[in-house]
């Protein structure tokens, strides 16, 4: 039952490692808030990327990194959490990123026509295709690193 009780973490961090977290936080909160306001045109931008199984694929992908982009946020802002959801918060914080990791190794090896990245929904049209397996790189270099220096937080005790 210890599981379900909201606590903030117990564990002491250092002021770079909240400066770090905190900056990650906001380029998630960024980069979801603009692909949430302009869903109705991320979802065609997306379709772009020719993936496998059309545009269910698509819709999939676009609802997986809507949700996994909000939930990551209250691991990263340290929050007050239950356990079992910030090790949720956690894990759904590195999906949000593997999903860009993911995007730009497939537009690498394919090299589809697209007409926008989506990396901040249709809200910045003009970042090139090429940046997309940079960014996947960098957001999952980071949030592994983020879970590295809070994995703390992710014990708990029976």
């Amino acid at each position: 039952m210890k599981l379900a009780i909201a606590q903030f973490p117990k564990n002491k961090v250092g002021e770079q490692v909240i400066i770090f977290v905190y900056a990650l936080a906001a380029v998630i909160i960024l980069m979801v808030i603009s692909q949430l306001v302009t869903i109705e045109k991320l979802l065609p931008i997306m379709d772009g990327y020719q993936l496998p199984g059309g545009s269910s694929t698509v819709k999939v992908l676009v609802f997986t990194m809507a949700i996994s982009g909000v939930f990551a946020l209250p691991f990263l802002l340290r929050m007050r959490l239950s356990p079992l959801f910030r090790i949720v918060s956690a894990i759904l914080f590195n999906i949000y990123s593997l999903i860009w990791l993911v995007l730009g190794i497939w537009v690498t090896l394919n090299n589809p026509p697209l007409s926008g990245t989506g990396i901040f929904g249709s809200l910045l049209a003009s970042i090139p295709d090429s940046a997309v397996l940079p960014l996947g790189i960098a957001l999952t270099s980071c949030s592994m690193l983020a879970t590295i220096l809070l994995r703390a937080d992710l014990k708990f005790k029976n």
